[in-house]
């Protein structure tokens, strides 16, 4: 049967499994009656992680055809591979988009200030959406963000919400918001102002020394917390935990806390987080006197509320340094493998199903594998700091490296140029290289391994600088 035979409603639902750029690209040019149906969609307009040959096409596209500037509801603009934000801004104005609801800036560059300084605040105050991620120049764009004030946005990601304690922008009708870093104090302000927020994630709550601890009495709607990375003592938790009591889900990583105590978690779960469903952890100490009671600290986490009826398990970790007690399945994104001293791995979980969410891993010992206790699935960036295993057969057993497709190698001294050989044949989907310069010429003596370099890998950077390849 041929395609275009199908009627209109079947037409738009498999035009719903492609992205916009496949759309244009593969349907737009064929017929009027394509052209109609894609004009039905809102189109999410991502350029992100595509080259400078299907950027310029897609530009191009846009420039003659102001009906499509029209559909686009969201846009993804990224200086990962190339100055995009820059070229993009030299054929466009955001207003070109009446229609723009959504708009994601990635690595922001010095010389795309002057250019944004003009742009957003003509642009924000239509906008539902807006998303600043991996800018080093976040204070200028927050000076930026001073000038607006609107009562559209719903969904925030920006690096840094304060200048002065002071909100960089209207927060009143936030629902979800992703920050950089905050301070407790900081945080109680979001709560007492964002009354319709429902999603946060702060990437890091920095230590507070003015934080007073005392709770306050308005609470929020919030359903989902995410903590990246919390250093303020575990105990200013409390005032937080007692104004959210609708709170659903909750991720968080302590680092070098100095208590650990399974009860005190339980409590606050009991008495202020009672509608709490999922709950994600991960506690890192340094303390001696922790590191020499870990058995007895894992254990308070196996009674039967923590087993039983929430069905929330745990496993623990003690190396030379530090030990850490984290749930499973392990929810944050990378991991890093070196000898342990002492390590309990639960059997009430799939190894396949613990490590699932892992994305980047860093193996740091040589013998660092351990009964089958590891499998690691969905492995995107995988380092190698200073040693390497003994065979890429190991490997195999505990990561699955078809999924692998960017390598960082972090010797200074010497580099295995058979295991990298070893590994390229058995990871074919690697096509990033990060790689100390002076140890590249090492390489080039064995022909088999400078044809799958040239073969597979797209992007390279020395000196531990690392490039993502297109």
């Amino acid at each position: 049967m041929s395609l275009e035979l199908l009627p209109n409603e079947l037409l738009i639902e498999c035009l719903k499994y492609l992205s916009t750029f496949e759309m244009l690209h593969i349907f737009y040019p064929l017929n009027i009656r394509f052209q109609s149906l894609i004009y039905s969609f809102q189109l999410n307009m991502s350029f992100h992680d595509i080259d400078q040959l299907k950027f310029d096409s897609l530009c191009l596209l846009l420039s003659s055809n102001t009906e499509l500037q029209q559909r686009i509801h969201s846009l993804q603009l990224s200086n990962e591979n190339f100055c995009q934000i820059h070229l993009f801004l030299s054929k466009f104005s955001f207003t070109d988009f009446s229609n723009l609801q959504s708009l994601t800036l990635i690595q922001i560059a010095e010389h795309n200030l002057s250019d944004l300084s003009l742009e957003l605040p003509c642009i924000l105050s239509q906008l539902s959406s807006f998303h600043l991620v991996d800018s080093n120049y976040n204070m200028d764009i927050n000076n930026i963000l001073l000038t607006i004030e609107s009562s559209r946005l719903r969904v925030l990601t920006i690096p840094k919400l304060f200048i002065r304690n002071q909100p960089v922008c209207n927060i009143t009708y936030l629902q979800y918001l992703t920050i950089f870093d905050c301070s407790s104090s900081q945080l109680h302000f979001i709560l007492n102002y964002s009354y319709q927020l429902k999603y946060l994630k702060v990437k890091h709550i920095l230590q507070d020394y003015q934080f007073n601890g005392e709770p306050m009495q308005t609470t929020t709607n919030l359903k989902y917390l995410v903590i990246d990375k919390y250093t303020d003592d575990l105990f200013n938790l409390e005032p937080i935990f007692r104004r959210i009591p609708n709170l659903e889900c909750l991720n968080i990583s302590a680092r070098d806390v100095l208590v650990i105590e399974a009860s005190q978690w339980q409590n606050w779960i009991v008495n202020f987080l009672s509608n709490l469903k999922i709950f994600r952890f991960q506690l890192h100490f340094r303390d001696q006197q922790l590191m020499n009671n870990i058995e007895y600290l894992f254990n308070e986490f196996q009674n039967d509320f923590w087993l039983k009826e929430r069905q929330w398990y745990t496993e623990y970790l003690l190396a030379d340094y530090y030990g850490l007690i984290y749930s499973i399945p392990y929810f944050l994104n990378s991991f890093r493998i070196q000898d342990s001293k002492s390590r309990f791995s639960s059997k009430l979980m799939k190894n396949s199903d613990k490590y699932s969410n892992i994305h980047q891993l860093e193996i740091i010992a040589d013998l660092w594998m351990d009964e089958n206790d590891y499998y690691f699935s969905n492995i995107d960036l995988l380092e190698f700091s200073y040693e390497y295993p003994i065979s890429v057969q190991s490997l195999k057993d505990y990561i699955n490296l078809n999924h692998v497709k960017q390598l960082k190698l972090n010797a200074d001294d010497k580099i295995n140029s058979s295991f990298l050989l070893n590994l390229l044949k058995h990871a074919p989907n690697i096509s990033t290289l990060s790689i100390h310069i002076h140890l590249v010429m090492s390489l080039l003596n064995n022909d088999e391994l400078c044809f799958y370099l040239n073969t597979m890998i797209k992007k390279t950077s020395s000196n531990s600088i690392f490039c993502r390849g297109n």
